[in-house]
């Protein structure tokens, strides 16, 4: 969910963006070629309907990597939002900053050959196919932003509560459409493995949406998960942030009643992904 970013580029954020043509290689735009046209079509039953047509009126194209700077041009004459490059991950208060201005970040390299169906970090195949679709929704865009806006407004320990947040909605939440369960999150979206794992597994557990079991629920962003969470529609993650009093006593909350146990492996060459121990550990909190 975060990236690296340069000083001179976050002061030329809040003005139209420019960018510099990249010239991919032949086997990069390969890769793309194959995500696209695998993804689009194994989404058809799996995603919600409206990220399905928003992925088409952006209008990427199919044999090879979009520059930023179309994909950027589209959404802003759309929706008002840019994109901006970036490196790699970068801080939580950049990130939550960049949402405050409507402006999304996007690395522009393409996942290898080994990582195909599940990319450890955010590519650019996972940050434009993935996310950009949802911000030509008016309401999914104000929502975006709401979380950069809270997101500057609070402390360290309270960034990582709302990373949550935007980690089990966003990233890998699961809607209710009509009667049948659906993909939103950009990670979802972009994983041609974990898309359809995460509406058809049989083991993993599905919990519905809960405020407090997701500020009390620890992540690893590069592997499929071992929970989801479940919203009956977008009007109950708008009604989360309309009130950021309730958003900041629920962190605190959830602090208190304490961290539920990772359902992921450990590992010190996995600490970048992880999001844990931001609540008092359960035998703290008895």
């Amino acid at each position: 969910m975060s990236h690296m970013l340069q000083s001179s580029e976050l002061k030329a954020s809040k003005n139209r963006i420019k960018f510099e043509l990249i010239k991919y290689k032949k086997h990069e735009n390969e890769t793309w070629e194959y995500l696209y046209q695998t993804q689009r079509q194994n989404l058809t039953d799996i995603a919600h309907s409206k990220l399905l047509s928003y992925i088409d009126e952006l209008n990427f194209p199919k044999n090879e990597i979009p520059q930023l700077h179309d994909v950027s041009k589209t959404l802003y004459n759309k929706s008002g939002w840019q994109i901006l490059r970036v490196e790699d991950l970068i801080n939580a208060t950049e990130f939550f900053g960049l949402l405050s201005d409507r402006i999304f970040p996007s690395t522009v390299y393409i996942r290898t050959s080994s990582e195909l169906v599940l990319s450890r970090d955010p590519d650019i195949f996972h940050e434009l196919f993935g996310h950009c679709p949802i911000l030509l929704d008016k309401n999914n865009a104000k929502l975006f932003q709401k979380f950069g806006k809270l997101g500057i407004q609070l402390d360290e320990l309270q960034q990582k509560f709302l990373q949550r947040l935007f980690w089990f909605s966003y990233e890998t939440g699961l809607i209710q459409e009509k009667d049948d369960l659906k993909i939103y999150g950009g990670s979802l979206m972009s994983s041609i493995e974990e898309s359809r794992y995460a509406v058809e597994s049989n083991t993993v557990p599905r919990k519905e949406f809960n405020i407090l079991d997701v500020f009390r629920t620890p992540y690893r962003a590069d592997i499929v998960q071992g929970i989801y969470f479940i919203i009956d529609n977008f009007k109950q993650l708008y009604r989360i942030l309309e009130d950021p009093d309730h958003v900041k006593r629920s962190m605190e909350k959830a602090y208190n009643l304490g961290e539920f146990p990772p359902l992921f492996p450990l590992g010190e060459e996995f600490q970048k992904y992880i999001n844990q121990n931001i609540c008092k550990s359960l035998l703290e909190a008895s």
